[in-house]
């Protein structure tokens, strides 16, 4: 039998901080991709104002992440792999933009934004629609990401394009947290782009670990 000292000194305690040590404590525990707005392993969502095109916000972030060329105040942290799944919008003029951009870089950062950024868009493979949150979405996904295993980031051009739509649920759907589970376990940042819908309050209140995750585009 244990004597009562002893008993006491196997209990286990709650490690206890002052809120000035809470404070100096770091938010994020991955390190971050891109400095004051995306963290390795975590989801970011980025809402834009009514009328707001996404577009080019979309392919300039994923330009300066895939040539580690700083965004405006953001500084990036090294190259990154990034992989941008586009669900919508129109494949004439995202093409026409990201001529533009391969055109301005073509002299220094070209050959990384061919080898760091490939993109996939829906309208332009004119194959059926892949939801995330079915089990075809995300066994295409797995399978990209296996053929691609140096991927940091995902972009999603918009989240309601990349989720079923309830008169299309079929019974191979799958829960999306299993989708952002498994990009979490591979260290992967999910950056979601979303014009304040229903579809993005209900992600936004589910997944962000932290409000700071949160950006808005004006």
């Amino acid at each position: 039998m244990t004597s009562p000292k002893n008993e006491h000194a196997s209990i286990t305690r709650f490690q206890l901080r002052t809120l000035d040590e809470l404070a100096q404590r770091p938010k994020h525990l991955q390190p971050p991709l891109m400095n004051g707005i995306i963290n390795a392993g975590e989801i970011a969502v980025i809402r834009a104002d009514t009328g707001v095109e996404t577009s080019p916000f979309m392919y300039l972030l994923a330009r300066s992440l895939a040539t580690d060329c700083d965004l405006g105040p953001f500084m990036t942290n090294g190259v990154v792999d990034v992989l941008l799944l586009n669900g919508g919008g129109h494949a004439k003029a995202d093409a026409d933009f990201l001529s533009v951009l391969q055109q301005y870089d073509r002299d220094w950062t070209c050959a990384d934004t061919q080898k760091h950024l490939p993109v996939y868009h829906r309208h332009h493979e004119k194959d059926g629609a892949v939801y995330l949150d079915t089990l075809e979405g995300r066994n295409a996904l797995r399978e990209t990401l296996l053929a691609r295993p140096h991927t940091k980031m995902v972009i999603l051009d918009d989240i309601e394009s990349w989720l079923a739509p309830k008169r299309d649920r079929r019974d191979d759907n799958v829960n999306l947290e299993w989708v952002l589970e498994d990009l979490a376990k591979r260290n992967i940042a999910l950056v979601v782009f979303d014009h304040a819908t229903k579809a993005g309050d209900r992600f936004c209140g589910q997944f962000l670990a932290h409000t700071t995750n949160l950006i808005r585009l004006t």
